[in-house]
């Protein structure tokens, strides 16, 4: 699918340096001209069919969309986005399922204070407090920190 022989598709690299995050999201869309953020996810059946009854999209996916919203990156466009279209396909059966999301950075606030005290700590000899999604070291976000054996023992 090629709208237009001028048309092309670029993932576009965004890079936070202050946060020391990066990573490509989907696309960038130019609706009305008006400009949205794209991102496209896969689902089991089992989670497709969630997705579809709750109208929602996941909140880690919600809040991944949001972070590459606010975001700066390297391209010469500098959209100011209006939302993003976070497209789920269904694994099992290629059903699509878009929800929208409005651009709203108070939504990732918290998270990227949580990220500058991380950043920041880093300086100090101890380490910080456990953020809330850390309750047991058999939590999802604690199975994949690299300092859990430390803070749990």
């Amino acid at each position: 699918f090629q709208p237009s022989p001028e048309w092309k598709y670029v993932e576009p690299r965004l890079w936070w340096t202050e946060k020391r995050i990066s990573g490509y999201c989907d696309g960038f869309l130019k609706i009305n001209g008006k400009w949205y953020l794209l991102e496209i996810k896969s689902s089991n059946d089992m989670s497709f069919r969630y997705l579809k009854r709750s109208k929602e999209p996941r909140a880690y996916h919600a809040r991944q969309a949001q972070i590459y919203m606010n975001a700066p990156h390297d391209l010469e466009v500098k959209p100011k986005f209006e939302g993003a279209f976070i497209l789920y396909v269904n694994k099992d059966t290629g059903e699509e399922l878009d929800l929208f999301i409005e651009n709203d950075p108070s939504i990732i606030e918290p998270l990227m204070n949580q990220i500058d005290e991380a950043i920041d700590s880093l300086e100090l000899p101890v380490i910080p407090m456990r953020v809330d999604d850390c309750k047991t070291n058999r939590s999802k976000r604690a199975k994949d920190c690299i300092a859990c054996s430390v803070c749990f023992s």
